[in-house]
């Protein structure tokens, strides 16, 4: 694979530096080493010059690793760890930016295979870091403050800790735009394996960490962190610890299993969730759907209990449980497990559970539970069922359907084998030529795997590292993966639009849609995945109708978005952002639509200008990490004519300074559900202003077998003293009215 990446072979093509040439934005040093490194594909090889990083395990490699890092930032590419090294290191590996950035980021990808055991470790010496609160791997701001943290990213690597007390392994408190991915945390004796994950629409999937004090630790006030597919393991207090966070800590698809009998009287406490007194208000959350919880006996333990508050809710979903007394516990007493006389040791299911001390709003079966003074409630419409097992395909694959496994092999530029469409059809990128149409290059080759005839048929169609121009819309027909060298790395957008009374969004008359489609009525797979779409302000980037869709990785952003024109009323934008119809299916992993201002300004948007369109689905799609956020429109959301939506940790914010609850001055509801079944969230957060008692966060009409779970509001300034809505269902004629920062902690329909 080293050699592969190093002489730029792809499909058998040798891509020389004089007929690919490198971004002039390199740094200097790196260029110099453009005949070995694969900067043309956005790339930088830690073990390759200049950075000559040992991978064996003994030699000391963190100023090989510190410094390719920071090369990599600068030119907007990512460090390589090539599979089978180990890199050792005696100091921490900092990626630290000077200010908020979408532009580059700090990111790290290993090769290799997990389940082939070869992916490279990141190694800390021994006893190598100060403490207190040392972490290995660490991404933050020069300020110390995580909210304008993005693009970060680490990629199938294990991190091993060793011997040291008191250390994490990554903090990744960071926003859109940012993941951590097939990432593993091992050693003797540690901390935390995370220490902070990302939110705010940042994504996290298939993370283990076996040992340590705790598995997951959150405590920065970052909006809804999450992770999809999480196994923890032999902690000694607890899985996860929650001390700060905005909205629920959301894990979906999660084993977290405590030690052994051997673990000593240290692990007598052990608690699978722990929420500390320490979090502020209600944002103190935690929400845990399709898991497994197992507790073993410890010698002198005191009773045992799943999920440990002194003060947050809880909510629970599909959650088994072995060798626990009480599921939940906090200041309105425990929620005990009824599995009969000392049957501690037996499988019990969870249904469904929503445990609250803070007013959060409990409506089921048409009415509101939660109605004592005190405001606390432990409901759970469906009775635990004492010896049920979990389903045994989850011993295999924790993640439970939530989260990618070895079977779905998302590609990547790593793998080899993928068409160029730089080498294979003389796309150019933007220092080579801004001004050509690389689309015709770009579906020419998307056209060729699509071609059962075709010897490529089937394989990823490759973009590198630079920026790629339109003259019309890609289209994928329901069966090609398009990646790229990152989100911050490989950018396709349209050219340069030519200005006037109404803008265009596309340089020729007569060109309309999304900048990526896909259409046709192939179902087959589709990866959309390490790659920025762009678009002029107020056009659409998205419209796929065909096709299995994988979402990884990949984000929008207007081109000049702080132009915003006002338009006159024949010319108001009509198109969704980003919408999934008809036929698509899938699961999309981070769906950053929050830096998206193009509704400002306009008087009457179209009713299916919103940032979301979900219409006429009934395959199933699974959203983890949405981010809706500042779109002056009546909705952001709209799903109409669907059966199967749902969304899994979702952050959203309304236009923010706002003086009414409608346009031009301001945000609407957050969602429209229409004529729609079995729709979901599970876990969500965001300031969001309501500043008209008519107008609700969600505005449900025909909603069937439909819950909302673990949403929390943080209002904004001048609403009405009392009477907004949370909830209003057309169909029950009934709202659910919210007050500040309270929580919906179940609303099913």
């Amino acid at each position: 694979m080293a050699a592969l990446l190093a002489v730029g072979h792809v499909l058998g093509h040798v891509l020389p530096t004089s007929a690919y040439p490198v971004d002039p934005a390199t740094p200097a040093r790196l260029r110099a080493h453009a005949d070995v490194q694969p900067l043309q594909h956005g790339y930088i090889d830690v073990t390759l010059p200049p950075y000559r990083a040992a991978g064996d395990g003994v030699r000391d490699d963190a100023r090989a690793l510190q410094s390719a890092v920071a090369d990599a930032y600068t030119a907007a590419m990512s460090v390589y760890l090539p599979a089978g090294r180990t890199f050792l290191s005696s100091e921490q590996l900092l990626c630290r930016e000077a200010a908020a950035n979408r532009s580059t980021g700090f990111r790290i990808v290993g090769g290799g295979d997990a389940a082939a055991g070869t992916r490279p470790v990141l190694k800390l010496k021994d006893r190598a870091l100060p403490l207190p609160n040392a972490t290995f791997v660490m991404f933050e701001l020069v300020d110390g403050g995580p909210p304008g943290l993005y693009q970060a990213q680490v990629r199938n690597v294990v991190v091993d800790l060793g011997d040291n007390p008191g250390v994490s392994g990554v903090s990744m408190s960071a926003a859109q735009l940012s993941t951590l991915e097939d990432v593993a945390v091992v050693g003797r004796e540690f901390y935390a394996g995370f220490n902070g994950l990302p939110g705010s629409g940042g994504v996290s999937v298939n993370l283990a960490v076996s040992g340590g004090e705790y598995g997951i630790v959150e405590n920065q006030y970052r909006p809804n962190p999450s992770a999809a597919g999480v196994v923890l393991l032999n902690q000694t207090k607890a899985g996860v610890l929650v001390q700060d966070c905005r909205g629920p800590l959301v894990l979906s698809g999660f084993r977290i299993e405590g030690p052994g009998a051997g673990a000593g009287a240290g692990a007598a406490a052990y608690a699978a969730v722990v929420l500390s007194s320490d979090a502020r208000d209600q944002d103190h959350a935690f929400a845990g759907e399709d898991g497994v919880m197992v507790r073993h006996p410890v010698p002198g333990a005191a009773r045992a209990v799943a999920v440990d508050s002194t003060a947050g809710d809880v909510t629970l979903l599909n959650v088994f449980m072995h060798g626990y007394a009480a599921a939940a516990a906090n200041r309105i007493g425990d929620v005990t497990v009824p599995t009969g006389a000392g049957a501690v040791g037996q499988w019990v299911r969870i249904p469904e559970l929503a445990v609250t001390a803070s007013h959060a709003h409990v409506w089921d079966g048409g009415r509101e539970r939660n109605t004592a003074a005190s405001g606390t409630l432990a409901y759970a419409p469906v009775p635990f069922a004492p010896g049920v097992p979990p389903p045994p395909s989850w011993s295999a694959s924790p993640g439970a359907g939530h989260a990618w496994g070895a079977e779905d092999a998302l590609p990547t530029m790593l793998d080899g084998d993928v068409v160029d469409v730089v080498a294979a059809y003389g796309a150019t990128p933007q220092w080579v030529d801004a001004t050509d149409d690389d689309g015709a290059a770009i579906q020419a080759a998307i056209d060729a795997v699509c071609d059962e005839a075709s010897p490529l048929h089937g394989r990823p169609v490759f973009i590198p590292h630079g920026r790629y121009g339109l003259r019309r819309p890609l289209d994928v027909k329901g069966c090609a993966s398009l990646i790229g060298a990152g989100s911050h790395s490989t950018r396709i957008g349209t050219l340069p639009v030519p200005y006037g009374p109404v803008k265009s969004c596309w340089p020729d008359p007569g060109v309309t849609g999304a900048v990526l489609q896909s259409t046709g009525a192939l179902a087959g797979r589709v990866v959309v995945a390490d790659l920025m779409l762009e678009a002029p302000t107020v056009c659409p980037f998205v419209d796929l109708a065909a096709g299995a869709l994988w979402w990884r990785d990949a984000g929008v952003i207007h081109q000049g978005q702080w132009n915003l024109e006002r338009r006159p009323a024949a010319a108001q934008p009509t198109d969704p952002y980003f919408q999934l119809r008809d036929g698509v299916a899938g699961r999309l992993y981070g769906v950053p639509l929050d830096h998206i201002h193009g509704g400002v300004g306009t008087d009457n948007p179209g009713p299916l200008h919103v940032l979301l369109l979900a219409a006429n689905l009934s395959r199933g799609v699974h959203i983890y990490q949405a981010s809706t956020e500042h779109q002056v429109q009546r909705k952001q959301v709209l799903i109409a004519n669907c059966t199967g939506v749902h969304f899994h940790s979702w952050k959203y914010e309304s236009a923010l300074h706002e003086t009414a609850s409608a346009p031009p001055t301001g945000s609407g509801s957050l969602a429209w559900v229409q004529a729609s079944s079995d729709v979901s969230v599970f876990g969500a957060s965001g300031n969001y202003a309501l500043r008209d008692a008519a107008v609700p966060m969600l505005n449900l009409t025909g909603a069937a077998n439909a819950s909302f779970r673990a949403m929390v509001r943080k209002p904004y300034w001048a609403e009405p003293p009392a009477g907004v809505a949370w909830v209003r269902d057309v169909a029950a004629a009934r709202n659910v009215t919210v007050g500040g920062y309270q929580q919906l902690l179940l609303y099913n329909v």
